[in-house]
């Protein structure tokens, strides 16, 4: 702690009884030059024998003033000097008080720095470290470097060592953050272990493709999309986007690891396009169906040969080896999980059924001994429905064979695709997991400068802080004490000068007021005279300053108001008989203009009644306008519909003409199987008389069909004649709906017509309303203007003038004599400007000038 002030460069106590010589020097001069006013006085007053009375109240004044104003200099003076210490001293507190917040502002920038550094370790938002490094140019750094710091040695060397003690931690403060910024880089630390993780993941993934072969699945249950795995959420998402803006080797590695990992998720689409599940035995299974089916076919034709009553092969299709497959719970399972094979099977079941049937019907032939019906039912029926079976049954093994070739396709998906991609990913997987470990161990160093270097350095910095600031409080403590001395001083100083000025100043006042307040009396009985009416009085009073003065003003006063107030009284009868005169003129118009009014009114109702008719004209006009649009419309569309109608009978026609055409090829093509039929012979007859029944059914369609067209061509031309007939009526209508749509036009412009017609009638009704209304107004005002001036006249009679009662009536008699003889008055008074309403002021009250006995009692005093 620092206790010598032998440096402190203000000595206030030192100043002490210098001050006080200057205080008491200041007293004995204004004391003396109060004696100098005072003598000087009282030597031009003998000099030139002047009254008190007869000096202007500026001498007065100036005499009074001029002694407090003494006082007030001298007062003014002590307040100055002492203000002006204390503004030294102040501004001392004030310098050392800016010192001292400088740096404990310093000390709290350099606590946030080292927060923002901290912030750097325990924000994950904070990604670099955006803090001065530079121990010169931080806030500190700029004012130790500087001028203040070489400002504050010079008016405090004891602070001196302090300063230069500081440096070399606030050096090495500042190195820290260097040396953290260049070891520094943002990392997650449980990135190496998520993204082992996720090379785990995909290698469970692959290996389920590889099930799906092995074990012959019925479908690939894994993620085929690359941005919803667990490994894309990671590199399209937010993670994976805060991780590549933390590092740009970690983001170029990012980036590559996106291309096979989505060649291995695009391979798994492939995979799961592709793969169908394979049925194992199917192929052999329907191979031998077809077999034992050949091998029946073949058992059937060797008893046609032997000719054999009982052939002994399996008619009921349910029965069979195919049947019962057919019926088996597992080839119905099969079936749904297959839809090619239920397709073929469905389809060989009719073909089935019908192989079946034709052996029953070869054994009935073959037991009627009739071998060719058999040989027949073989050839045509059997023989049919095999090669159906058969063409079923192959359609059956090929869709099993295309998903054995499936599967094969699903393997080479595996190794030429996935299994590369797999390689590549794991690669890039790999080099992430080198990449963020190093990243996570660059940080840990990082950390480890902070806690071992920065924080003690920045305790250091603290100590010589909390020391630099304990001596700039202590100057300011002693600032502060010698601040509060001189305040006393000067205060105490100016109060006993300041009492003194106000009791020279009481003196002064009271004797200048009581030769005042004589002059005033005076002047307030005038005035009080004046109030009563009586405009004859005055002022008496001998004086010759500023008071004297006024009392001559007043005295002037008085005798124009007198001559003011008689030629009011000639002014109000003029006005009077004007306005009597204006009001007759204005009830006259009043009258003309409420007869007029109600002429109008008249007329504007008749003329409301026509537009009424004309309106309903209008609207009837329209109505009908629309109608005969809606029917002209309908009719267009009735014609078109017509002959829509004209050609799709006219295509009915032309069909039923093909329908004729063959019905007469069918009726040829009935004789020549007629004509082929009686070649057979014996063998044709069953034939010949199927031929003869299509022969007649051919002729009766043709016949139909003739008279079909018949009619048809009789409804076109019916159809025909009745689109004409609509296309002139269309027309017709048209013209009469723009006849009344002119109708309406016209009826439209009259409503217009006389809407304006009321329009102006109304207006011009408002106008004579209006008219009457100012008419009334007029006369109102002009008997109001009556009562106004006999309002005035009664006014001007309170007041009591020169000229006498009976001399004002025969004035005013001879001016309205001469009023109405003058010709061109009557125009003169129409510009006259109007006189403002006068109300009769109440009788003044005696209590109005008791200010007199205040001021007798401030006099005596």
């Amino acid at each position: 702690m620092i206790d010598d002030d032998s440096h402190f460069p203000f000595k206030i106590e030192k100043t002490f009884n210098f001050k006080k010589h200057i205080h008491m020097a200041c007293g004995l001069l204004a004391i003396a030059l109060i004696i100098f006013l005072i003598v000087k006085f009282s030597r031009i007053k003998r000099r030139n024998n002047m009254n008190w009375k007869n000096i202007r109240l500026s001498g007065k004044f100036a005499i009074g003033f001029g002694v407090v104003l003494v006082l007030l200099v001298l007062v003014g003076g002590w307040a100055i000097y002492g203000i002006g210490n204390i503004t030294k001293n102040t501004d001392e507190i004030i310098t050392w008080n800016h010192y001292l917040s400088e740096l404990k502002q310093r000390e709290i920038e350099h606590l946030d720095w080292a927060g923002d550094v901290s912030r750097l370790f325990t924000d994950d938002h904070v990604t670099e470290l955006n803090v001065q490094t530079n121990d010169h140019e931080c806030a500190f750094g700029k004012w130790y470097y500087g001028k203040e710091r070489e400002t504050l040695e010079l008016l405090i060397p004891e602070l001196k060592p302090l300063l230069a003690a500081i440096e070399e931690p606030h050096r090495k403060l500042h190195a820290s953050a260097i040396a953290i910024d260049q070891k520094f880089n943002q990392a997650d630390v449980h990135l190496p272990e998520f993204l082992a993780q996720k090379e785990n993941d995909h290698l469970k993934w692959t290996n389920q493709c590889l099930d799906l072969i092995v074990h012959n699945l019925p479908a690939l249950a894994i993620e085929t999309d690359h941005h919803q795995c667990g490994l894309g959420k990671f590199l399209y998402g937010e993670e994976g986007q805060k991780a590549a803006a933390s590092d740009p080797e970690l983001s170029r590695l990012l980036e590559s690891l996106k291309i096979p990992h989505e060649k291995l998720h695009a391979s798994a689409i492939k995979i799961k396009n592709t793969w169908k599940q394979q049925h194992p035995g199917l192929i052999g299974l329907l191979r031998k169906q077809l077999d034992d089916h050949r091998k029946w076919a073949l058992q059937v034709s060797i008893a046609i040969i032997e000719r054999k009553k009982e052939i002994g092969v399996e008619t009921d299709p349910a029965k069979c080896a195919f049947g019962q497959f057919l019926a088996n719970e597992q080839t119905k399972a099969l079936m749904a999980d297959f839809p090619e094979l239920q397709t073929a099977l469905e389809a060989i079941q009719e073909p089935h059924r019908q192989l079946h049937a034709s052996v029953i019907a070869i054994e009935k032939a073959l037991i009627a001994d009739d071998d060719a019906e058999a040989v027949r039912i073989f050839a045509e029926e059997t023989n049919t429905a095999l090669k159906a079976i058969e063409t079923h049954f192959l359609d059956a093994i090929q869709a099993e064979e295309a998903v054995r070739q499936a599967g094969e396709q699903v393997l080479h998906i595996i190794n030429e695709e996935t299994t590369p991609a797999l390689t590549e990913t794991q690669a890039a997987l790999l080099a992430l997991q080198n990449r963020a470990g190093a990243l996570v161990k660059q940080m840990h160093e990082a950390e480890s400068i902070y806690i071992n270097q920065t924080l003690p350095t920045l305790a250091d910095v603290k100590n010589v802080f909390d020391e630099l600031n304990q001596t700039l409080e202590t100057r300011v403590d002693k600032n502060e004490q010698a601040l509060i001395a001189s305040a006393h001083q000067t205060r105490y100083t100016v109060i006993i000068v300041s009492v003194l000025a106000v009791l020279f100043g009481i003196v002064i006042a009271a004797v200048i007021a009581r030769g005042i307040v004589q002059a005033l009396r005076k002047s307030i009985g005038f005035a009080q005279a004046i109030s009563d009416g009586d405009l004859t009085q005055q002022v008496d009073m001998d004086q010759k300053d500023e008071i004297g003065i006024l009392i001559s003003a007043l005295n002037e006063m008085g005798s124009k108001l007198n001559t003011l107030v008689t030629n009011i009284r000639q002014s109000a009868e003029q006005v009077a008989s004007s306005a009597e005169e204006l009001s007759a003129s204005a009830q006259n118009l009043a009258n003309g203009s409420t007869e007029q009014a109600s002429s109008l009114e008249e007329t504007s109702a008749s003329i409301e009644q026509l537009t009424s008719s004309i309106d309903q004209n209008s609207d009837n006009a329209n109505r009908t306008q629309k109608v005969t649009l809606q029917a002209a419309n309908e009719a267009s569309e009735g014609g078109k519909a017509v002959t829509e109608t004209v050609n799709a009978m006219k295509q009915i026609a032309e069909k039923i003409s093909i329908i004729d055409d063959i019905a007469d090829q069918t009726n040829l093509l009935a004789l020549n199987a007629a004509i082929e039929a009686a070649r057979a012979g014996e063998m044709g007859k069953g034939f010949a008389v199927v031929a003869v029944e299509v022969r007649k059914l051919a002729e009766r369609s043709q016949q139909a069909a003739r008279e079909i067209s018949s009619l048809a061509k009789n409804s076109v031309s019916g159809a025909e004649n009745a689109g004409k007939l609509i296309q002139k009526v269309v027309p017709a209508i048209q013209d009469a709906s723009q006849m009344v749509q002119e109708i309406a036009s016209s009826c439209a412009e009259q409503s217009n017509g006389s809407e304006q017609i009321r329009t102006a009638l109304t207006q011009l009704d408002q106008v004579t309303q209006q008219n009457s209304a100012t008419s009334e107004e007029t006369s109102s005002a002009s008997e109001e203007l009556a009562a106004q001036a006999q309002t005035l006249q009664e006014l001007v009679s309170t007041f009591k003038t020169n000229i006498g009662h009976e001399q004002y009536q025969q004035i005013s008699s001879n001016k309205t004599k001469g009023f109405h003889a003058h010709p061109s008055h009557h125009d003169l008074r129409q510009h006259r400007p109007a006189l403002p309403h006068i109300q009769k002021p109440a009788k003044p009250q005696a209590k109005v000038f008791s200010t007199t006995e205040d001021e007798t009692e401030f006099v005596n005093f």
